[in-house]
Formats: structure tokens, C-alpha cells, sequence
């Protein structure tokens, strides 16, 4: 037995709207000529629902980068390796381990809402060649001038910086405690 119902969902839906959900480019492109007044009605919620999720995961990003090395600095000026025992030692080396631990695991999550966040952008440039905008937000949107100016790049220099201050204070508690590195 066959399952139709979504078969007839999607030609009712190009039916009713005018668009196909083109499998190929996983774009919905208008069945023939110009958009209708529905078809750019969709568009248009479409458009607003990739730029709040855009702006949502630009948010994000920013509050990461703007708190995870505050907090880094923060715990870094205000322990006195000099007034450690040994029970702030182990507490240290939990600390660290934790902050090392999370300092990675905010990198790979960011790095994850990198392809989202390009994936938006392609979604909504795609968006606006439906509506036939020649020149908006993310059509217009420049490219780096030199490949070393990118977000990537930034957001790469922030958590290494970060991930290494963690490691650093690790392998410190850890000679603290066993007296193994030099």
C-alpha cells in the first residue's frame, strides 16, 4: 500500500499556491511565470522567519564570543596561584578540566552554527531572486575582500586563545599536583 496523502499534499499545495518544492535545489520555485499575490505572500513569511533565525543564531554567536573570554579572564586574574593547597589544587584541576571542556564544546557548537547560519543566508539570497529583488540584504551582502578577514577566522583566533588559556591552566594545576611536568 502506497502512501498518497503527501503526494496529494504537495500538488494541493502547488495547486493552491502556485510553487514546487524543487528537490533538487530544495527551493520552492514558481510553477510558471511570475509569483502570484499568495506565492509572495509565502515568500514573504518565509523571508521573515529566515531573518528572525538569522538574527537569533547572530545573537547567539555574539554573546559567546563576547562572554566565554570575559569569564576565561575573569577566573584567570582572580586565582592566586601562589595561595593554592592542596584542595584548591584538585578544585583547580576541575575547574580547568570543565572550562577546557566547555571552551570545546562552544567552539564545535559554533562551528555548527556557522552552516546554519550560511545556510540561512543562501536561503534567504534565494528568497529574494524569487521575489525578483536586484539588490537587497543578502544578495547584495559582500564577500571578505582578503580570505583572512572572516568570521571564521575571528571566531577561530577566540576559541583556540580561549581553549589554550584552558589548556595551559590545566597542565598547571595537574604539575601543581603531581609534580610530573617540568
Amino acid at each position: 500500500m502506497t502512501d498518497t496523502a503527501g503526494q496529494e499534499g504537495d500538488q494541493a499545495f502547488k495547486d493552491r499556491t502556485g510553487l514546487a518544492f524543487d528537490a533538487a535545489t530544495r527551493v520552492l520555485k514558481p510553477v510558471a511565470g511570475d509569483p502570484s499575490n499568495e506565492q509572495v505572500t509565502i515568500l514573504l513569511a518565509l523571508y521573515g522567519e529566515v531573518n528572525a533565525n538569522w538574527r537569533s543564531l547572530h545573537d547567539v554567536r555574539f554573546k559567546l564570543l563576547t562572554m566565554l573570554p570575559l569569564v576565561t579572564v575573569a577566573i584567570f586574574v582572580f586565582v592566586d596561584p601562589s595561595k593554592l593547597n592542596l584542595l584548591s589544587t584538585i578544585v583547580g584541576q576541575l575547574v580547568t578540566s570543565l572550562g577546557l571542556l566547555i571552551s570545546i564544546g562552544l567552539w564545535i557548537y559554533d562551528m555548527r552554527n556557522d552552516e546554519l547560519y550560511n545556510a540561512l543566508i543562501s536561503r534567504a539570497r534565494r528568497i529574494e531572486v524569487e521575489l525578483g529583488a536586484h539588490s537587497a540584504s543578502f544578495l547584495q551582502r559582500p564577500g571578505p575582500k582578503r580570505d583572512i578577514i572572516c568570521h571564521g577566522t575571528a571566531t577561530g583566533l577566540i576559541y583556540v586563545s580561549v581553549t589554550l588559556g584552558w589548556l595551559f591552566a590545566w597542565l598547571f594545576n595537574l604539575h601543581l599536583l603531581t609534580g610530573l611536568l617540568p
